[in-house]
């Protein structure tokens, strides 16, 4: 068994994620996420601040599911339809389908992001 401390673990940064606003902050939920299969590549914990956001783009050979833990997005999904995340809301961005997502309102969007190999 391993427990894992939020505050130990080191975050990364990425500027203008995916071509979008901004800067969004990952921080890995699992030290090795093969631990738990092959399928997994990613299991991050992100915050955007007020405006910032994920730019419009594809997941080819696999999927991702993110859930949202506190603030508001605007979430953009493949067919263009723009949908209100808030606490608790999942997305679901299926292989070779295209999505966007941006922090609206005053406070930081904090938000689990799971991505799944998928052949």
């Amino acid at each position: 068994m391993e427990i894992l401390r939020y505050k130990d673990r080191p975050g990364t940064t990425m500027e203008k994620p995916k071509g979008g606003e901004g800067v969004v902050e990952f921080t890995a939920v699992l030290r090795d996420p093969s631990v738990v299969g092959n399928e997994i590549e990613k299991f991050n914990i992100g915050k955007l601040a007020p405006g910032h956001g994920l730019g419009w783009h594809r997941h080819e050979g696999n999927t991702e599911t993110i859930c949202i833990i506190s603030g508001t997005a605007d979430y953009t999904g493949n067919e263009g339809k723009h949908y209100t995340l808030e606490k608790g809301d999942t997305a679901f961005c299926d292989n070779m389908e295209f999505h966007s997502m941006y922090c609206t309102g005053d406070e930081p969007l904090t938000f689990i992001a799971l991505i799944v190999k998928k052949a």
